[in-house]
């Protein structure tokens, strides 16, 4: 399914994905992938935010591993900072849009890598076959939470956000 490319903000204006561009050599993104950029962007642009998102970059956990989260959060003004910088490590929640191929490193490996993270406030792994968002949170030890109803809500409150899973898994005809 092609992404949609504007959705009407409240204001009456559209919201353009400029900043949401798959990595070189991957799959695809997926309508979850697209939804979730949406919203997060969407939010972004709605009012100023002490955070921005970004895609693509990979997050120093160690002197040899730099995994790339589908999507990510920094603190205000660190993807300007350097923008042709190919690495952070001040992230502040990161995403995974879960697929076969990489279920195992996504939930085990790269749940301990971003974790050691000092600034990391939660790691969000989001299945894209079923409603199933894997949730962990600092506050809560790391340990994991799943949201499996599209009547419940992603909260990070680090952010002062709340994603509702069925914006999230919108047009995916997922129930």
């Amino acid at each position: 399914m092609p992404p949609k490319s504007y959705r009407p903000l409240p204001s009456g204006r559209s919201l353009a994905l400029t900043r949401f561009f798959p990595r070189r050599g991957c799959a695809a993104p997926s309508s979850v992938f697209w939804n979730l950029a949406l919203l997060i962007g969407t939010i972004q642009r709605q009012r100023p935010q002490s955070w921005e998102a970004s895609p693509g970059v990979g997050v120093r956990v160690s002197d040899t591993s730099l995994p790339e989260p589908d999507i990510f959060i920094v603190p205000a003004g660190s993807a300007r900072r350097d923008p042709y910088g190919r690495e952070t490590s001040d992230v502040l929640v990161a995403f995974e849009i879960l697929s076969p191929s990489t279920a195992e490193r996504d939930l085990r490996w790269k749940r301990t890598a971003y974790t050691s993270l000092p600034s990391l406030t939660h790691y969000v792994v989001i299945a894209q076959d079923a409603v199933d968002i894997v949730v962990f949170a600092r506050a809560a030890g790391f340990a994991e939470r799943h949201l499996r109803s599209l009547a419940d809500t992603l909260e990070l409150p680090a952010l002062g956000i709340s994603l509702p899973l069925a914006e999230i898994y919108r047009d995916t005809d997922l129930r």
